[in-house]
């Protein structure tokens, strides 16, 4: 008698589609950036807007803006890891969703840095910004090692990214120990982000 076939064994660990995920990236996002220009107010007590008031406000617009392109930054690099990638396990996707977590969190260091400007204020910003940067090259480097969830071909988009993700922490992290010498030269430094975007697209 032949033997009965055996069924296929099944995947140990389930997938999810990854536009599921992206899409609900884009919310958190976008959400997160929104969130931002609620802290731009005017001094407290104004009835009208006056030019003189702009130094008073100049901080949160400042922190408005290095928050929105860090935000920007991210999603443009999550954008690039997801592209390729037609599937997710659990694992994951709570490594991406403890990433949309932080994002989410930006608004409240953006605000803190904006009112106070000190040095424990500039060190919960730069560590924020560490923690969202390595977690999405956590994300990317998992998702790597499994390129069956990857449309054919698409596997070289990793390999290119490389170590860019890792730009971003490094500044920030470099920051922490300059701000207990002094915070502004510590938000100063945060403009290497600047060269440093233009050397690695080369």
């Amino acid at each position: 008698m032949n033997a009965a076939p055996r069924d296929p064994q099944p995947d140990a660990r389930p997938s999810f589609g990854a536009e599921r995920f992206a899409a609900l990236s884009d919310g958190v996002f976008s959400i997160a950036a929104t969130l931002l220009v609620l802290d731009v107010r005017l001094p407290a007590g104004a009835e009208e807007f006056r030019w003189a008031q702009l130094p008073d406000i100049a901080p949160h617009l400042l922190g408005y803006v290095i928050s929105f392109l860090v935000i920007a930054r991210m999603w443009m690099a999550q954008h690039r890891l997801l592209r390729p990638v037609e599937r997710l396990d659990a694992r994951a996707l709570w490594l991406g969703l403890l990433f949309l977590m932080l994002v989410a969190f930006v608004p409240f260091p953006t605000s803190v840095l904006a009112e106070h400007g000190n040095r424990d204020a500039v060190v919960l910003y730069a560590m924020t910004i560490v923690a969202l940067s390595l977690l999405l090259s956590a994300f990317g480097a998992y998702v790597g090692r499994h390129p069956e969830w990857l449309r054919e071909g698409e596997g070289a988009v990793y390999r290119r990214e490389g170590f860019r993700p890792w730009a971003v922490p490094a500044v920030f992290a470099l920051s922490i120990p300059i701000a207990w010498l002094d915070p502004d030269w510590a938000m100063v430094s945060w403009l290497l982000l600047v060269p440093l975007g233009i050397a690695l697209r080369r």
